[in-house]
C-alpha cells in the first residue's frame, strides 16, 4: 500500500490532479479489483455475472440464517503459503504482541529526544516543509536533494490525520522510525524463523545509540533514506524468498516493479547504491533454485529504473533543467551532517570491530549454508552483503557520500546484530523443549541482552545539552495553537521572513517591514470606509482580514539570529500595536510564553475562531 500510494501520488501530480479524495478512489478501486480476483484470460462479462450471482446468494443465505453480513469466516480465509512462511497460531500471537511492543517502545524511546531536537524550525526543516507544500501545489520535479516520494506520503498522512503540514512533518519522523523498527523485526524473523533475532534488531535500533552512527541531535528528523529502506529491505527479502510475496511469476514481476519504482521515487541513493548489489548477490545464490523469480526480479528493477528515468529525462527537457546536477544532488548530501558524540568509541574504530565480526560470522554462516542451503540462504546472502557494505565505508567521499552512508549503515547494523545473534546461537546445542518454551526463552534472552547493553551505555547520552523550553518550541506551539482553533485564510500572521513558509497553504502572511510601514494607513482607510460596501468593492486592497496575529519576541529571543529578528524592528512593532489601541481597535494578548507573545488585532469580532462561528 505504501508503494502504491507513492506511485499514485506521483502520477496524479503529473496530471495536476493530486487530491486526497482522488487517491482514496483509486486505492479503493485497486483493492476492489484485487478482492474480485478477475482473470485476464476469461471473459469479463461472465466473471461479473458470476460475482453478481454469488453476492445475491450470499446475501439471501445470511438473511435467512439471521447472521451478520461479515463475520470471522470472511477474515479467516485459507491462504496459499509455502512451508517456510507458514505460521502457527502461537507464532501469530507472538508476532502481533511483539509488533505492538516494538511500535510503542521505539516511539517512546525516540520521543524522549524531543527536548533536545535541533531540527524543528531549522533551515532544513523549513525546506522540508516547503517541499510538502509543493506537492499540494502540484509541483513534483527538480527540487534539489529530494525525489519527493517521501513528501507525498507526509502530505497524505497530514490530510488523513487532519494535521497541518508543519505538524505532519514534525511527527512523521517518529512514525517512520517506529515502522522501520517493526520492519527490522519482521525481516529478521522471516530469515531465521525465530523471534529472538527480530527483537535484537528492533530493540537495537531503538536503544543502542552508543553503537549506531545516528545523528543524535536530529533523531526526530524525517529521513528519506529511512523511508526508502522501509520498503527496500522487505523487497530484498522478497527477492530471496519470492513465494513470500506471490506465487505467480507475473504477479511477482508486477509487485516488484511497484516496490522498486516507489523506492526510486523516495530516495535515489537507496535505489541506485543499496538495492542493485543485493539483487546481484541474490541472483548468484538463488539462480539455480529460483531462476524464473531471479530473472523477473532483475527485470522488475530494470523496468522501474527505465520508467522513472524516462519520465525525469522528459521532464528535464520540458522544464529546461540539468538532469545530471539533479541526480548528483540526490546522491550526495549538501545540507545534512553526521554528529555522533554519543558513540562508545569513534565510529572508524567501531567499523573495524564490525568488519572483523562480519568476516567471522560469514565463515560460520558459510559452513552452515553448505550443510543446509535452503535454511541458510537468506543468512548467507545478508552476511556477504554486510561485508560488502562495511568495506564500502572506506571508499573515498568522491564515490560515496559519508553522511548518507552513515544513515544507511545505522539501519543495517541492527539487522546485522540480529542475524549475528542467530548465527552464534546456532553453535549452542539445542534443547528439546516445547515451542512455547523455546520461543519465550528466545525472546527473554534477546530482549534482556539489548536492554542491559543499552542501560550500561546510557551515560554516553550525557553529551546532549539540557536546553529547556527553547524559542523554536514556543514558536511551533504558537502556530499549532493558532491553526488548530481558526479557519484557514481567516487571519493574517505577522512574523519574521524565516517563518513565512509556515503560512503557505494555511493563512495570510505579513512581514514586519510591511506591517510597520503600511498597516496603520490601511487600518485608517478601512475603518473610514468599512460601512461603504460599494467603495470597498472597488478598492479591495483596503479590506483587512478578520484578525491579524502579531508575534512579539523579548530581548532574550532576539539573541537568536537564525530568525532574522532585530531589536528596533520589535520596538517599532510594539509601538504600532499601542497606536492601534489608542485608536480604539481591539488588541488582545492571545498567547504568552517566556520568549514570545502573540497579540491579536480583531477587525471583525467572532469571524476567525471556529468555536466563535459555531457557538
Amino acid at each position: 500500500m505504501l508503494s502504491i500510494s507513492v506511485i499514485t501520488g506521483f502520477l496524479l501530480t503529473l496530471l495536476n490532479a493530486f487530491d486526497l479524495m482522488v487517491i482514496f478512489l483509486i486505492l479503493f478501486f485497486i483493492i476492489l479489483m484485487v478482492f474480485m480476483n478477475l482473470k485476464r484470460k476469461k471473459a469479463l462479462r461472465k466473471q461479473f455475472n458470476r460475482i453478481y450471482t454469488r453476492i445475491i446468494l450470499y446475501t439471501v443465505i445470511k438473511f435467512e440464517k439471521d447472521e451478520f453480513f461479515i463475520d470471522r469466516d470472511n477474515v479467516n480465509k485459507l491462504k496459499k503459503t509455502d512451508s517456510f512462511s507458514e505460521l502457527s497460531g502461537l507464532n501469530r500471537k507472538w508476532q502481533y504482541a511483539l509488533a505492538t511492543v516494538i511500535l510503542v517502545v521505539t516511539y517512546s524511546s525516540r520521543y524522549f529526544f524531543y527536548e533536545y531536537d535541533s531540527f524543528t524550525l531549522s533551515e532544513s526543516w523549513y525546506y522540508e516543509l516547503s517541499l510538502i507544500k509543493e506537492i499540494s501545489a502540484q509541483r513534483w520535479f527538480f527540487h534539489s536533494g529530494s525525489m519527493m516520494g517521501d513528501h507525498v506520503l507526509i502530505n497524505i498522512y497530514g490530510k488523513l490525520a487532519h494535521l497541518s503540514d508543519a505538524i505532519a512533518l514534525q511527527s512523521f519522523g517518529l512514525i517512520e522510525i517506529s515502522i522501520l523498527a517493526l520492519v527490522l523485526y519482521w525481516v529478521s524473523y522471516k530469515i531465521t524463523g525465530r523471534h529472538g533475532p527480530g527483537c535484537i534488531a528492533a530493540f537495537s535500533f531503538g536503544f543502542l545509540y552508543a553503537f549506531l552512527p545516528l545523528n543524535i541531535d536530529q533523531l526526530l528528523q524525517h529521513k528519506s533514506i529511512f523511508l526508502a529502506l522501509t520498503l527496500a529491505i522487505p523487497t530484498m527479502v522478497f527477492s530471496i524468498y519470492p513465494k513470500a510475496l506471490r506465487l505467480k511469476h507475473s504477479i511477482y514481476l508486477r509487485w516488484m516493479t511497484y516496490f522498486f519504482s516507489a523506492v526510486l521515487l523516495i530516495d535515489l541513493y537507496v535505489g541506485l547504491y543499496i538495492i542493485p548489489p543485493f539483487l546481484v548477490l541474490t541472483g548468484l545464490f538463488n539462480y539455480k533454485y529460483r531462476k524464473p523469480y531471479v530473472l523477473r526480479g532483475l527485470l522488475a528493477y530494470v523496468i522501474a529504473f527505465a520508467c522513472v528515468g524516462i519520465i525525469y529525462y522528459a521532464a528535464s527537457i520540458i522544464k529546461d533543467q540539468n538532469l545530471r546536477d539533479f541526480v548528483i544532488s540526490n546522491l550526495f548530501s549538501f545540507n545534512s551532517y553526521t554528529y555522533t558524540p554519543q558513540l562508545i568509541i569513534p565510529f572508524d574504530s567501531l567499523m573495524h570491530y564490525y568488519q572483523g565480526a562480519a568476516v567471522l560470522l560469514l565463515i560460520i554462516s558459510f559452513v552452515r549454508y553448505t550443510l543446509s542451503p535452503e535454511k541458510w540462504t537468506g543468512v548467507i546472502i545478508f552476511m556477504v552483503y554486510f561485508n560488502l557494505l562495511f568495506n564500502l565505508y572506506w571508499l573515498d567521499d568522491y564515490f560515496l557520500d559519508y553522511d548518507l552512508f552513515t544513515q544507511t549503515i545505522s539501519v543495517f547494523l541492527p539487522l546485522f546484530f540480529g542475524l549475528g545473534f542467530y548465527i552464534l546461537s546456532s553453535l549452542i546445542p539445542t534443547i528439546k523443549k516445547s515451542v512455547r518454551f523455546i520461543t519465550g526463552m528466545d525472546f527473554a534472552i534477546a530482549t534482556a541482552f539489548v536492554f542491559l547493553i543499552g542501560f550500561f551505555t546510557k551515560d554516553y547520552l550525557t553529551v546532549l545539552p539540557v536546553t529547556g523550553y527553547r524559542l523554536q518550541d514556543q514558536i511551533f506551539d504558537a502556530y499549532i495553537d493558532i491553526e488548530s482553533s481558526r479557519l484557514p485564510y481567516s487571519y493574517t500572521v505577522v512574523n519574521s521572513n524565516a517563518n513565512s513558509i509556515l503560512s503557505r497553504g494555511s493563512h495570510y502572511y505579513l512581514s514586519y517591514n510591511v506591517f510597520n510601514a503600511d498597516y496603520l494607513d490601511r487600518d485608517a482607510r478601512f475603518n473610514k470606509f468599512k460601512k461603504n460596501t460599494e467603495y470597498l468593492r472597488k478598492h479591495t486592497e483596503l479590506i483587512l482580514p478578520q484578525s491579524v496575529l502579531v508575534f512579539i519576541y523579548n530581548d532574550e529571543a532576539l539573541k537568536n539570529k537564525s530568525y532574522g529578528l532585530y531589536e528596533d524592528q520589535q520596538t517599532l512593532t510594539r509601538k504600532q500595536l499601542a497606536r492601534l489601541k489608542e485608536r480604539g481597535r481591539s488588541v488582545e494578548l492571545v498567547y504568552k510564553k517566556p520568549l514570545l507573545e502573540v497579540y491579536e488585532i480583531i477587525n471583525r469580532p467572532r469571524s476567525s475562531k471556529i468555536n466563535d462561528l459555531i457557538f
